[in-house]
């Protein structure tokens, strides 16, 4: 049994206008309907500013499956597409959160795919494992916290760190459960740049698209073959069920 943190409550109402939402935005990108912050916030129907809506800005953006890609600068383009890496979702959550009435902001760690469950052949494509990762710090009450709902339910079975439930008054789970995600990243100077200021090589084009298409086949196979990771049972009963909506609104 996975425990709730301290305090931890979740609505019986929450569950219902996040699986409805989450469905309208399914119905609007099948119509190729535009999603917009202000529809999502209006759909969801949640008290600017408040717990209920940082945890339900939560589970729609980690609710879109993971997956390596182009990214354009659009914040909603996560809900446009389907799918989205890091970038695509602290976009969006920084945006949903910032016309929410939540003080946002982007935020750029280090990162090394080592510390996570990937198979050391698809590891192996790329020269250097490290990287630099989107996430997003929010406030609340005169403190900084980490929002970071990078990983899909459905890879919770392989061994990501995803968090079975957040009650959005304190820190997610970081991308990787490693200090090395925490690391601060120098930011370069005139004529510098990000990788060489940080002692990283620069990537190279061909491996990283190789790895980035490795990787996102091999989370297919989880997410097609994985019949365990809607069994997360809470002692709040109202965020066991929104944990199960969640698994069941993927499958669906």
């Amino acid at each position: 049994m996975t425990t709730l943190l301290p305090g931890e409550t979740l609505a019986a109402s929450l569950a219902e206008k996040v699986s409805e939402t989450w469905q309208k935005i399914n119905t609007r990108r099948n119509q190729q309907e535009a999603i917009t912050p202000g529809w999502v916030l209006q759909s969801l129907g949640l008290k600017p500013g408040s717990t209920e809506l940082r945890r339900a800005i939560f589970e729609l953006v980690r609710r879109i499956p993971y997956q390596l890609g182009a990214w354009n600068g659009e914040s909603m383009s996560l809900f446009q597409q389907g799918f989205g890496d890091c970038r695509h979702k602290a976009a969006a959550a920084e945006r949903l959160l910032t016309d929410g009435g939540i003080t946002a902001k982007r935020k750029l760690v280090r990162f090394d795919w080592a510390d996570l469950p990937v198979p050391a052949d698809i590891l192996a494509i790329l020269p250097q494992t490290q990287g630099f990762h989107d996430t997003v710090a929010f406030e609340l009450q005169g403190k900084t916290y980490l929002f970071d709902a990078t990983w899909d339910m459905a890879l919770r079975g392989a061994g990501f760190p995803v968090m079975p439930s957040w009650d959005g008054n304190s820190d997610t789970w970081p991308v990787t459960s490693r200090m090395s995600t925490q690391q601060t990243v120098l930011m370069p100077q005139p004529g510098q740049d990000i990788y060489s200021t940080n002692q990283m090589s620069w990537p190279q084009r061909e491996k990283t698209m190789a790895f980035n298409q490795a990787l996102n086949n091999w989370l297919e196979v989880i997410r097609a073959n994985r019949d365990d990771w809607c069994t997360i049972i809470h002692s709040d009963i109202e965020a066991t069920r929104l944990s199960l909506k969640t698994c069941l609104g993927q499958l669906s």
